[in-house]
């Protein structure tokens, strides 16, 4: 599974509740366009599901199926190991400045994007 993949099939697992392709990927931080590519790859491997949105006509809600839903908990099956292995002999303090230092850089690299993109305006 590609890490995209992983990130999308996370945040539908994740979600209190159903929520469009364009909600995911706010959330995400990502382009919608990008997000829709996988959930459309997903759906015609039978992963998830598009059911109505109340709210609006157009944008179906993602869901999980029962065989995205095992696919899900497999994934994290292995994955909890693997992160256990490798935060091993970390401290929570090294995991909260770590934390700090990738959002500390992830706010800079936002704010050099806006700029060169107001910049080229």
């Amino acid at each position: 599974m590609t890490s995209a993949r992983w990130q999308v099939l996370g945040a539908i697992a994740y979600a209190a509740h159903p929520e469009s392709v364009a909600w995911h990927a706010r959330t995400m931080g990502v382009h919608r366009q990008g997000v829709q590519r996988i959930v459309n790859e997903m759906e015609k491997e039978g992963i998830v599901e598009f059911q109505p949105n109340p709210h609006h006509k157009r944008a179906h809600l993602v869901v999980l199926t029962s065989k995205g839903q095992e696919l899900f908990e497999a994934a994290i099956a292995l994955q909890v190991p693997w992160v256990n292995d490798l935060s091993e002999g970390l401290s929570p303090d090294d995991i909260a400045i770590t934390q700090d230092v990738i959002a500390l850089l992830k706010n800079r690299l936002e704010a050099a994007s806006n700029s060169q993109k107001d910049g080229a305006r």
